[in-house]
């Protein structure tokens, strides 16, 4: 099972590199959730060390996509579906907020 995730969090940051232009990150772990919830998703801003440094030029936060997987959906589910559909869920929910 584990296989599937972490194939599925490859996949998901291929296909969201590809939409969002700033740097993000994704956080995906197994869950049990309703018989009929494949997954559940949330976006917040991490902030970085450097933006309590002065002057830095660096990025001072970045985009965090935390994502449960319900590990049932994965019989019927393929590895690229399920990607699919989550990046359909971030990139709406992102939007909203972040105007990405």
């Amino acid at each position: 099972m584990n296989e599937n995730i972490e194939r599925t969090k490859k996949v998901l940051n291929e296909l969201i590199g590809e939409i969002v232009k700033q740097p993000f990150e994704i956080n995906m772990k197994t869950g049990l959730l309703g018989a009929k919830q494949p997954f559940s998703t949330s976006i917040g801003r991490q902030m970085t060390l450097d933006a309590y440094i002065e002057d830095s030029e660096k990025t001072p936060s970045f985009l965090a996509f935390d994502v449960i997987v319900n590990p049932r959906f994965f019989i019927d589910w393929s590895v690229e579906r399920m990607a699919h559909e989550i990046k359909q869920s971030l990139i709406r929910k992102s939007a909203k907020i972040y105007k990405i």
